[in-house]
């Protein structure tokens, strides 16, 4: 007996240093070739193995998987199931793509369940058949305790499948609510009572640990989200949903992920479902006003910018018409945000001038008269040219950037006419404005200088339009 020891000893050493990797070898190749001698059976040499990997890369998720691995095929089944339990719930993004959890849990106890369940089946069958033997006309004294006998015999053995079941999940839920209905038929009142309580206990140690597992996978999304890999944080976020739909957590980072992809209305639908379970939810709202804001912004920007675009084609072309329609969906989506809006209502007139549909553009123009009297209307052409303006009287910077039909350079224009022009200071300012704005307006739009003025323009606008509000 002792030589067959120091055979397989020797063997095991022979085997380890055969497959040895060198010092650089990675985790994954570690792991892979402990994993492999799982397999294969070696398992002595496989658990030697796997002491080095855990002396060199410590506790990290690989090993707990590799452990748990290594136990399933020691038999071990309750060391296995409980290492995938917290593999799953604790490092939920490195179990993404590994479904060992669900395919052992399935194993060791959705068969079990099963079984149960069959089981049941049989106590109403023996109940059912027994019934139909006796007849109505039976003395019940007769075959009753007969039948409570073959009755509490076959539930004693659905008992039995639940207990194993819990030896190795404690919080299995069906289980427990399965004892309960079979102590319920057998009016053992005590421990119903009893899986009452372990129920309960069993519910909030579920729900702790799915919280904990949102929390693990906001933190990794959050990383990812960081790093600007907007897909790969969606991922995150959806592997979290797949358990807990209803998630305010996670429903609100979704949606602030999809606001950077510019997915504003998948966004709002997210919040909005926060909003239903909890109306009063601060957080919820205050992103949802968030977010109706940037969209707004958007789709002002990506209105101006498309309207540029019609504007370099053809006159009243299908091309010209074409885009300017494209930017009217994006006003027109501005304006269910904010009805009264100068910058939606300026892009959707000249997008109307711009498709050949005057009549709206009357009504529009009518719409902005309404909101600003004194918003210089006459600055914007009624229809397209296809000139540009004699660079003299160009704001160069400014229609280089909002089109030279635009809300912005109606606003610098009219205040450059009433406020600048009669004055000598302002004129001479006017003057070396022509001198360097034309350059300006060479520098491509991807310049971040661009950018910058666009930036200041914007808030020169805004302090303009309260200007004008106040006269």
């Amino acid at each position: 007996m002792v030589d067959d020891k120091k055979t397989v000893s020797n063997e095991s050493t022979e085997e380890s240093s055969l497959f040895d990797l060198s010092d650089e070898a990675s985790m994954e190749e570690y792991s892979q070739l402990i994993d492999d001698e799982i397999i294969l059976g070696k398992i002595e040499v496989a658990e030697e193995r796997l002491n080095a990997f855990h002396a060199r890369f410590g506790d990290k998720p690989e090993y707990l998987l590799l452990l748990a691995h290594l136990q399933k095929a020691r038999g071990d089944m309750s060391g296995a199931y409980h290492l995938l339990k917290k593999l799953f719930y604790e490092y939920p993004s490195f179990m993404r793509e590994r479904r060992d959890y669900e395919a052992f849990r399935s194993e060791i106890i959705g068969t079990r369940l099963e079984k149960a369940k069959a089981q049941w089946n049989r106590v109403l069958l023996v109940t059912s058949k027994n019934l139909d033997q006796d007849g109505d006309d039976s003395p019940s004294d007769k075959v009753g305790p007969q039948l409570k006998e073959k009755i509490s015999a076959e539930i004693e053995k659905v008992i039995s499948i639940y207990e194993e079941i819990l030896q190795l999940e404690p919080f299995e839920i069906s289980a427990i609510k399965g004892l309960i209905h079979c102590y319920s038929e057998l009016g053992k009142a005590d421990l119903m009572i009893a899986f009452q309580e372990n129920l309960k206990e069993a519910l909030n140690s579920w729900s702790t640990l799915s919280e904990k597992r949102v929390q693990s996978l906001v933190v990794e999304g959050k990383k990812y989200l960081f790093e600007q890999k907007y897909d790969e944080a969606i991922k995150i976020i959806n592997l979290g949903l797949e358990e807990s739909p209803l998630n305010n957590g996670l429903l609100l980072f979704k949606a602030e992920v999809l606001k950077n992809l510019e997915r504003f209305k998948d966004a709002i639908a997210c919040i909005d479902a926060v909003i239903k379970d909890s109306p009063h939810h601060a957080e919820a709202l205050r992103l949802k006003k968030k977010i109706l804001m940037e969209r707004l912004e958007f789709d002002l920007n990506k209105g101006q910018e498309i309207l540029l675009e019609a504007e370099e084609k053809i006159p009243g072309s299908n091309a010209q018409i074409m885009r300017a329609k494209d930017a009217l969906e994006h006003f027109l989506a501005a304006l269910t945000f904010d009805p009264s809006n100068l910058r939606s209502l300026v892009g959707l007139y000249r997008g109307h001038i711009l498709s050949n549909n005057p009549v709206k553009a009357q009504k529009t123009a009518e719409r902005i008269k309404e909101i600003d009297p004194n918003y210089p209307l006459k600055a914007i052409p009624s229809a397209p040219t296809g000139h540009p303006e004699e660079p003299e009287e160009q704001c160069f910077v400014a229609t280089r950037l909002f089109g030279q039909r635009s809300y912005e350079v109606a606003i610098l224009r009219k205040f450059r006419d009433e406020r600048m022009k009669p004055f000598l200071l302002g004129r001479l300012f006017v003057r070396l404005y022509k001198r360097v704005g034309f350059p300006l307006s060479r520098i491509s739009l991807q310049n971040p200088l661009l950018s910058l003025f666009r930036g200041i323009l914007r808030l020169w606008v805004k302090l303009l339009t309260l200007m004008n509000k106040d006269e």
